[in-house]
């Protein structure tokens, strides 16, 4: 920009005049106009400048690159540079003010249920922020009981916390429920049985009976729950009740 007059002419006025009564010398000074790079970060996150100065020559490119701080990302450009594309660059011609947005992250908590049963989660929300912590409770359907936990989630501990850093997928197990009897044998193998009902295993699983024989027997689904003692009719070979 122009500073001043020198030389036969002094002051800093732009449009000037001269009285021409001899040779005369004019020296027009100007001096080089500072251009600015103004960065704002709305949101969390941090901008860096390429080259970073504290003014910019005319024409200089800047390459500016936008890093979001963890569980926020990048939004967009806006002021003086509009746009979502990053890394970027920007011309200066002239000072700038640009405003580089960040988003608050915002994640999925999808819940698989394997069996009959379902999960409740507090806060129950559609999406969550990073770091949020999520207690979930498995609830099992009659005759079912919660298994465990699986995919981002491990283990058996019902209720339980997870804490979402991320999109995140938990994977509830639910088994069918059986029962666990101590069968007593009155008389010959044909007599009658008493079964006493103790505790609930898997469907399916074998269990030995308790008068030494080293046969089992199926423990097959109640229908109803079981009252303490059923009387039953054991097959010889201890396969099964009918």
């Amino acid at each position: 920009s122009f500073d001043q007059w020198e030389g036969n002419l002094t002051g800093s006025n732009n449009l000037e005049t001269i009285v021409m009564d001899g040779d005369k010398v004019v020296i027009a000074m100007f001096t080089e106009t500072p251009i600015y790079l103004y960065i704002t970060v709305v949101g969390n996150g941090s901008v860096t400048k390429d080259p970073d100065l504290p003014c910019y020559p005319y024409g200089t490119v800047v390459m500016l690159i936008a890093y979001p701080n963890i569980g926020w990302s990048f939004d967009r450009w806006s002021g003086d540079l509009n746009g979502t594309e990053n890394p970027t660059t920007i011309f200066m011609n002239s000072s700038k003010e640009v405003t580089a947005t960040f988003t608050e992250g915002q994640y999925v908590l999808d819940i698989t249920i394997n069996g009959n049963g379902n999960v409740t989660k507090n806060p129950e929300q559609e999406t969550y922020i990073y770091g949020t912590s999520v207690n979930l409770t498995a609830v099992s359907d009659t005759y079912w009981i919660f298994k465990e936990w699986s995919g981002d989630l491990n283990g058996s501990e019902n209720p339980e916390t997870i804490v979402i850093t991320a999109n995140t997928t938990v994977i509830a197990t639910f088994i069918q429920q059986g029962w666990l009897a101590t069968m007593t044998i009155d008389g010959d193998i044909e007599s009658p049985a008493l079964l006493h009902m103790e505790d609930y295993v898997y469907f399916g699983e074998r269990v030995n009976a308790s008068d030494g024989v080293d046969e089992g027997i199926d423990i097959p689904y109640p229908g109803e729950p079981p009252a303490p003692y059923i009387a039953a009719w054991f097959k010889t070979d201890f396969e099964e009740p009918y």
